[in-house]
């Protein structure tokens, strides 16, 4: 199967993919601009203009993850625009899902969050009734006679909450996680549409550079 990722940055098309003698090659217009040997740890980039292409590998030569990164600190994740996955892969799938269908990818949070928590009510049901009925005698303790400490009388005003609310308190290890899914939901859908829009932008820019090129040479033993 095909491991070429891709991306248009500039009108340009750009494509990382495996190489022999476990490297990384990098492509601009259908030509290979440069290659770079896998390192025992880390990433594999590349310069490309003003920008930073970061090469994710697993297993052997298999790219997992490839993005180019604009001017920014090399923390800066929310610049990075990813390459689209190798087509008809199961990676390049998922993100035709994530396109379409970004509510309902990130709507899996909040599935997971009620699965949890039903899981984690019938777990602790079963396990209750799993458990033996232990009928361990209580140790004769010897009575002691403490003295007495008078302590001051405090009138306390007696506050009575509505039953609504204590209902929702004594509810509220099983809404709340369900309300942070949400919120990583909602915003895992406008991170994902900031990106789709970076991606498109960065596809319709025009080289500012004529005949631009990547910084360095092909070097195979690098």
């Amino acid at each position: 199967m095909d491991q070429t990722w891709t991306l248009r940055v500039r009108g340009h098309p750009v494509a990382v993919r495996p190489a022999a003698d476990k490297s990384i090659e990098l492509l601009r217009d259908d030509t290979v601009v440069d290659t770079r040997r896998i390192p025992t740890f880390g990433a594999v980039t590349f310069d490309l203009d003003a920008a930073r292409v970061t090469v994710d590998v697993s297993w052997g030569t298999r790219i997992s993850k490839a993005v180019l990164r604009l001017d920014g600190s090399p923390e800066d994740t929310e610049r990075d625009i990813e390459f689209d996955p190798p087509t008809g892969s199961r990676k390049a799938r998922l993100a035709a899902l994530k396109q379409r269908r970004p509510k309902v990818y990130a709507a899996r949070h909040i599935g997971i969050a009620a699965i949890e928590i039903i899981a984690g009510v019938l777990g602790l049901n079963l396990l209750l009734r799993l458990l033996p009925d232990l009928n361990i005698p209580k140790p004769d303790l010897p009575d002691l006679n403490l003295p007495t400490i008078p302590l001051p009388s405090v009138d306390l005003p007696d506050i009575s909450l509505p039953g609504w609310v204590g209902a929702i308190a004594a509810s509220a290890k099983y809404w709340i996680p369900v309300l942070i899914a949400i919120g990583i939901a909602a915003n895992e859908v406008g991170r994902r549409q900031r990106a789709a829009q970076r991606k498109r932008d960065i596809a319709a820019e025009e080289s500012t550079v004529a005949g631009s090129t990547v910084a360095g040479r092909t070097d195979e033993n690098r």
